[in-house]
């Protein structure tokens, strides 16, 4: 069988996870397929996914036209010349109905919420967006099989969309690297905070990453959070208004307190999250944060919005709290640093919902080998 996988526009944060385990799984999973990737150049996937069986067609982002002409002129003509037997596109986007079986993975979590829940996004930001959900509408009915990575999800696409079509789950699942070489060491930030409760927010910015809320909640409580010490990923360059929260944190004096690590490696990551009280994560809005799930992998405590997608993942692994409001995340942290069996109870209540849930790239390829199967015989009829 001849694949083609479509991962250029996963160039960023979790999505670059997504793409690149998703593709290697793939390839595991089907030894005798062939796989023509496109992918975002510089970024790593042809080294994790490695080139046997596998032809690699690199995409230099640029700006909005560009994107759109590669993706609906470009690219179609491309595929067609490959003659694929399927397509399974990994960027909320479809191709045009042709020839072979097509599934899409939806997990722009913005195209199916409503604008609340990402409210500090630009004007363009939003506009943007409902032209997406406009090509979105259009996509759904080019697919064989949607593949979105929650009930929630589904729940909300098939509300939203009015969609009646076929839909399997594809949940996140832990990436090799986190997992592949974890030092234990206590990273040498944390050692000149031994003494404060550490909360460690890993995260790029976005608005509905939603960092602002910390900030407002040590502003308004500084007393109630002295011995508090929150540690982000975040750099400037990431979004116009991660410089300003920056500069924010300074001009408040918070810089002890509120500390910016940078951006990790997926291979830092387990010192960080076994070294710290909790994680802790006010977003309003994801498909399903693969964040969570390692955090439950280094028994970590998790302070989250109390969301529908937080709530379907952590079930009972996590201290919900609103996350429109600095007093409720106030009183969440205090619930964790009181009370010390309920820090416990996270850790153990997360380790057995990650044995529970036994989410793995391996299992998802599964999924796709199985869907393939089943349709194999049928033409692509769209739904």
């Amino acid at each position: 069988m001849k694949i083609v996988v479509l991962a250029h526009a996963l160039k960023a944060g979790g999505g670059i996870s997504v793409g690149q385990n998703c593709v290697s799984a793939l390839k595991r999973r089907l030894p005798s397929s062939q796989f023509w990737v496109t992918v975002p150049e510089c970024l790593g996937y042809e080294s994790f996914i490695g080139a046997e069986r596998c032809t690699f067609i690199p995409y230099v982002h640029g700006n909005y036209a560009q994107l759109w002409w590669f993706e609906n002129i470009s690219l179609p003509k491309l595929v067609r010349e490959q003659r694929p037997d399927a397509v399974i596109a990994l960027g909320n986007r479809a191709l045009p109905s042709g020839p072979y079986l097509q599934l899409m993975l939806l997990h722009d979590s913005h195209l199916f919420y409503p604008s609340r829940f990402y409210s500090g996004e630009s004007i363009k930001r939003k506009c943007l967006k409902a032209v997406q959900r406009i090509f979105l509408r259009r996509d759904l009915s080019r697919l064989d099989v949607l593949l979105v990575q929650t009930v929630t999800a589904e729940q909300r696409v098939r509300s939203q969309y009015s969609f009646s079509g076929k839909v399997v789950q594809l949940p996140n699942a832990i990436s090799k690297k986190v997992v592949a070489d974890i030092s234990f060491d206590d990273p040498q930030c944390y050692q000149s905070h031994r003494s404060a409760t550490r909360l460690f927010y890993l995260t790029r910015y976005y608005p509905h990453k939603n960092i602002e809320l910390i900030v407002e909640a040590f502003e308004k409580f500084p007393e109630r959070l002295q011995h508090c010490r929150v540690f982000l990923t975040v750099e400037a360059s990431q979004h116009p208004a991660a410089k300003k929260l920056l500069e924010r944190i300074i001009r408040e004096g918070l810089e002890e307190r509120i500390i910016n690590l940078g951006p990790l490696q997926q291979e830092q990551l387990g010192a960080y999250f076994q070294h710290c009280h909790a994680l802790i994560m006010p977003t309003t809005l994801e498909s399903f944060s693969g964040t969570y799930l390692e955090a439950m992998v280094f028994n970590t405590p998790i302070l989250t919005s109390d969301l529908d997608f937080a709530r379907e993942i952590c079930a009972n692994a996590a201290i919900y709290f609103d996350p429109w409001d600095a007093e409720s995340l106030c009183q969440a942290i205090e619930r964790l640093t009181q009370h010390a069996e309920i820090a416990n109870s996270l850790s153990l209540a997360g380790e057995a919902r990650l044995k529970e849930l036994q989410w793995d790239w391996d299992k998802n390829a599964g999924r796709i080998e199985q869907i393939l199967q089943d349709l194999q015989d049928l033409p692509s009829n769209g739904c």
